[in-house]
């Protein structure tokens, strides 16, 4: 008896213990199977380089590129750094905080686009099984600055289904305050009269205003609705 109970013991210090790895295998492969499948162009694009994985924390190098960044051509270094430990858990009558996301220009760097790009996400998993994500994004682009605000839940188990199932099972709120004024010297100018017209997005002191909202498939921008399907199909 008394050496099953050591065995009980050692596996659980052992389940407890490979949480944290698992946590930050998990992520690490969701979210570099996600930069690779982001739309590539010439304006802004999101590489991989490479991970380090730990225990209780890991990092994804990344390398923002394009005509829309302010930088030498081989591109801005970014670290994604994720803490994926039992520090960042809540008390057991809340959710579970599966991760603490950051992201930023590597300790050391000073060249083109130093401490101008910088995002903090804590991801959670709730006690009916959904997956939550939370943050905020700032950057520099067409010399401007930016700043993104999102959330998104959705069904953990929708991660194992199909593209269709996991777009319906999602719920999604994305904030985009962008700076208006440099992005109608930009490339990007004409889209953007295109998105005011339409009512997409709405320009106050200098600053173009867009709310986006997803919800079993139907989008909404700005207060105007859109279904999902009939998005994607005019792509």
């Amino acid at each position: 008896m008394r050496r099953f109970v050591v065995l009980t013991g050692v596996l659980m210090v052992l389940i407890v213990g490979g949480i944290p790895t698992l946590n930050g295998w998990w992520l690490r492969h969701r979210i570099s199977t996600e930069l690779a499948g982001l739309p590539r162009t010439s304006d802004l694009l999101v590489e991989h380089v490479n991970s380090q994985g730990g225990w209780l924390d890991s990092s994804l190098s990344l390398r923002l590129r394009g005509n829309a960044v302010a930088g030498a051509a081989e591109g801005i270094p970014l670290v994604l750094h994720l803490s994926h430990g039992p520090l960042i858990w809540h008390l057991p009558d809340t959710p579970w905080r599966v991760a603490h996301l950051q992201l930023g220009t590597p300790a050391g760097y000073h060249g083109p686009g130093a401490n101008r790009y910088s995002g903090a996400a804590v991801v959670r998993l709730t006690p009916g099984g959904n997956l939550g994500i939370r943050g905020i994004l700032g950057a520099e682009i067409f010399d401007g600055d930016h700043q993104v605000h999102f959330s998104a839940s959705w069904p953990l188990s929708s991660w194992w289904g199909n593209d269709h199932r996991f777009r319906y099972a999602t719920t999604a709120s994305v904030y985009m305050e962008l700076d208006a004024a440099a992005l109608l010297t930009s490339p990007a100018a004409e889209t953007l009269r295109v998105y005011e017209r339409q009512g997409w997005t709405r320009i106050n002191r200098g600053r173009a205003l867009m709310e986006l909202r997803l919800q079993h498939g139907i989008l909404t921008i700005n207060g105007q609705q859109l279904t999902l399907d009939s998005l994607l199909a005019s792509q």
